[in-house]
């Protein structure tokens, strides 16, 4: 996904959730509240990558659509 939005030229914040609870802790919190994971969380799936723009989440399917029209 960071590959897909660099080569469109967009500007982005990349977290690590993996590199620190600093970062993880967020995610977490939008993962376990937001509608938008309730199949990632039925599923016991993680819910990574994802992109939060300015509150509205794009995960799975939702995620490609997204950057498709970008």
């Amino acid at each position: 996904m960071r590959e897909a939005l660099s080569a469109k030229n967009i500007e982005f914040e990349y977290l690590d959730i993996s590199e620190s609870l600093y970062n993880l802790k967020p995610f977490l919190f939008i993962r376990d509240n937001a509608d938008e994971f309730i199949k990632v969380r039925e599923r016991n799936f993680i819910g990574v990558p994802c992109i939060d723009d300015n509150g509205n989440i794009f995960v799975g399917n939702a995620l490609k659509e997204y950057v498709s029209k970008l």
